[in-house]
């Protein structure tokens, strides 16, 4: 960040004013291996989204608003997801209306 400007947007998710979870939207390349993506990200397929939701927080939904937050945010473009296990794969396949491409 100190030496080129980073494409990359944080959302942010607080339960009385304690965070309890975030997600990235981001445009940066990378070529970190994902299980779907070997080749890593490349920001024309779209915008990489994680989320994290601290374990306290969670089935409350939280996650599922980032998700809706970023999908308002990009729009027309394809949210690529990192699913890395079969819940986080049925998280994302909730979302059958999403243009999504897995990582």
């Amino acid at each position: 960040v100190e030496n080129r400007r980073v494409d990359c947007q944080l959302l942010l998710a607080y339960r009385f004013r304690t965070l309890v979870g975030w997600s990235i939207l981001s445009k940066e390349n990378t070529d970190f291996t994902f299980s779907h993506s070997p080749n890593g990200f490349n920001s024309i397929d779209g915008r990489m989204f994680q989320v994290f939701v601290d374990p306290a927080y969670r089935k409350q939904g939280i996650a599922s608003e980032l998700f809706k937050k970023a999908q308002q945010l990009v729009g027309d473009e394809t949210l690529c997801v990192c699913p890395w296990d079969e819940r986080s794969k049925g998280f994302y396949n909730k979302f059958s209306n999403v243009k999504t491409k897995w990582l």
